[in-house]
């Protein structure tokens, strides 16, 4: 089978990878044997213009904070665990540096009026593509694959019928909505509410029964963003949110968005 499309470059060790994020979006929308194929897609991503340049750090409230919180509010552990993957991805980006020269991003469908991160609109810009979307990529449509299931609404008034309903599922797949200033500072269509603060977060993941839909030798995969006090809270001993749903950590990946000119896009880190 060839690679998908999305998969710009693999490591031979398979330590790191390459993607183009909204083709790998597009080519979740069929099946893997298809993808692999090299089927057409029938459905595109209207997407924003890949970053060409870094964005600036907003400066902390409080004085330098390491991976979104204070150091000292860190256990010894998880700040170790911090600069441990800080040297990883410092090693990753260098091998890369020596061993790829191709290009960071595929062409992609961007919308006209689409708006740059620091608000602005962006100048009409377009990647050329064969063919522009006929349809306003807003209005609302919506694709629900074959033999899936949702539930519309909230965790709390869903848990009831998702306990009595769902069957257990052999991997789990958990995007959090973890407290961010720069997040809920954004009003607007296509934003989202984020949780206050940690405990709010916290009462969030316990009461999703994880436990109780896992099956024996289930994964759980959490997206989780690089502040340390938000993984201790994940895999703290005893008292983390894995060890009320009955896993423990196996692996973690490290997720690094950079430029179309491979640089990472926030400056200084």
């Amino acid at each position: 089978m060839s690679p998908a499309r999305s998969v710009l470059f693999e490591n031979e060790k398979k330590t790191f990878i390459v993607l183009d994020l909204p083709s790998t979006i597009e080519e979740a929308q069929l099946p893997a044997n298809e993808v692999h194929a090299g089927k057409k897609l029938d459905r595109r991503l209207v997407s924003a213009p890949p970053p060409d340049k870094p964005f600036p750090t907003p400066e902390p409230r409080h004085g330098k904070l390491t991976g979104g919180g204070h150091q000292g509010s860190l256990t010894s552990a998880a700040h170790v665990a911090e600069l441990m993957t800080l040297a990883a991805v410092e090693n990753a980006l260098d091998e890369l540096s020596k061993c790829y020269a191709g290009p960071w991003c595929l062409p992609r469908v961007v919308d006209d009026d689409v708006k740059e991160d620091d608000g602005s609109s962006a100048k009409k810009r377009k990647i050329v593509e064969d063919e522009a979307p006929k349809e306003s990529p807003f209005e609302q449509a919506f694709y629900i694959p074959p033999d899936s299931h949702y539930l519309h609404g909230t965790i709390q008034a869903k848990r009831d019928n998702f306990l009595t309903t769902a069957p257990t599922f052999d991997l789990a797949i958990l995007d959090p909505p973890w407290p961010n200033r720069s997040a809920r500072r954004k009003k607007g269509k296509g934003n989202y509410s984020v949780a206050d603060n940690l405990d709010s977060i916290r009462l969030l993941l316990s009461s999703i029964p994880v436990a109780a839909h896992l099956s024996r030798d289930g994964l759980v995969a959490v997206w989780v963003t690089n502040a340390g006090r938000f993984v201790e809270l994940l895999t703290a001993p005893v008292r983390g949110i894995f060890a009320e749903w009955g896993v423990e950590l196996i692996d973690e990946w490290t997720w690094l968005k950079v430029t179309s000119q491979d640089r990472k896009p926030s400056e200084g880190g």
